[in-house]
């Protein structure tokens, strides 16, 4: 299961409790079964900048910093990245489907590495992209 920025943020952030607490028992209960999920470099550095600049108490760059370094070095994640060729597609499938081109570029990297569901709260933009499937624990 590929997960997004937007589920990964409440495991840091507490500002809604709710849903910190539903990231934080899921990412657990697979840890548990030895599921190893998957994220990309760029949803790992759209959590630097959220963690940093967007949530209702930003933390601290260095703080950030350390929480990227455990998913950088952790074998429990698996981090994909893309190429130019996966950038230019997910250019001409951003104008398709007008979708931002950041949420694109996820969704090619995932297809490029065979993947089709992500685990986000952005059903409105992941569900416009061809190929992929949302699945939304929240709901």
């Amino acid at each position: 299961m590929f997960i997004d920025t937007s589920i990964l943020v409440y495991a840091f952030d507490k500002s809604d409790l709710k849903k910190h607490q539903t990231v934080t028992g899921l990412l657990g209960e697979l840890r548990k079964n030895n599921r190893k999920l998957i994220i990309s470099v760029q949803v790992l550095l759209e959590l630097y900048n959220v963690l940093t600049e967007f949530i209702e108490n930003p933390i601290l760059p260095s703080e950030a910093v350390r929480i990227l370094d455990y998913f950088f070095k952790s074998e429990f994640w698996v981090k994909l990245d893309y190429t130019s060729v996966t950038a230019s597609r997910a250019t001409v499938a951003a104008a398709g489907c007008g979708v931002k081109i950041w949420d694109v570029l996820i969704a090619e990297t995932m297809k490029e590495n065979g993947l089709h569901a992500i685990m986000t709260e952005n059903e409105k933009d992941f569900g416009r992209i061809p190929g992929i499937t949302v699945e939304n624990p929240f709901k």
